[in-house]
């Protein structure tokens, strides 16, 4: 099988880090690419020294046209085979009512 290119969003995130960490325990042939904000970088760098060779950062934006990425870059992504995957958490908020029981205030609940 052809090595796999996979690109997390992310990927610096609590949840993330560790999705790009299973994929290269997993998948020893593959290239992983994280999606980061610029004011990410140096949190990236610090992750991509335990990470090696294979983790490259992609600075982006993921709310941009594009993800935010040249017209090259963008035009590379989309013409190798990949997989794209999201490591998101929800937060939680919590506020004490009246009754002294804590509520939850996410988003669905």
């Amino acid at each position: 099988m052809a090595p796999m290119r996979y690109v997390v969003t992310g990927g610096t995130g609590f949840i993330g880090r560790r999705v790009v960490s299973k994929l290269l325990q997993t998948r020893p042939d593959d290239e992983v690419g994280v999606l980061i904000r610029r004011t990410s970088l140096s949190r990236f760098e610090h992750l991509a020294s335990d990470w090696g060779e294979r983790v490259k950062p992609v600075v982006g934006d993921l709310t941009a046209p594009d993800l935010g990425l040249t017209d090259g870059r963008s035009a590379i992504l989309r013409a190798s085979s990949m997989s794209c995957t999201a490591a998101r958490s929800t937060t939680s908020r919590w506020r004490s009512p009246p009754n002294g029981r804590p509520t939850s205030t996410a988003p669905g609940r």
